[in-house]
């Protein structure tokens, strides 16, 4: 399926992957009342910082494409992202149409997308990973293995609110 996808989104180029999950918003995200409403502003503060810095990168390296892995409660960095400017940006929601058959048949089955979206994120051009997560550890192993560079949001953005975990 992840071959499919690297085939088919994007035209066929290359694209970076992003995946973003911030602890700091967290607890607004699973039917949760938000418990501090200051780290949610101070979240959105840095994610329009790193969706500028994403815009800027992707245009210095001539990558047309950016694929979103994100949690359900995360949506609102698409908007961030699309008000940035940053081009053609891609979630699962675009892969789980009828052009691609195979992966509507599991598009209700969390565990087989998420490990999708973390082969589509191995087989990205560039991969912006959450620093200390393992759900981005596990595509990182692989780009390592193939001799393939992991940038991680934490290194990568060019600033982040201290009341943010980038982590």
């Amino acid at each position: 399926m992840a071959i499919d996808v690297n085939k088919k989104l994007c035209g066929g180029d290359g694209f970076m992957a992003l995946h973003w999950r911030n602890r700091s918003g967290e607890s607004c995200g699973r039917g949760k009342e938000c418990l501090d409403i200051m780290k949610v502003v101070e979240v959105n503060r840095t994610a329009k910082v790193v969706a500028n810095d994403i815009r800027n990168y992707m245009m210095k390296h001539d990558i047309s494409c950016l694929y979103v892995a994100m949690p359900p409660f995360a949506r609102v960095m698409l908007t961030i992202l699309k008000n940035a400017n940053v081009s053609q940006v891609k979630t699962f929601d675009d892969i789980s149409t009828s052009e691609y058959p195979e992966i509507v048949k599991i598009k209700d089955d969390g565990f087989l997308v998420s490990l999708l979206e973390q082969e589509i994120c191995a087989r990205s051009k560039v991969f912006l990973a959450t620093t200390y997560s393992s759900w981005s550890r596990i595509p990182s192993i692989s780009r390592s293995l193939l001799g393939n560079k992991t940038l991680t949001l934490t290194k990568f953005a060019s600033w982040i609110s201290p009341l943010v975990s980038l982590k």
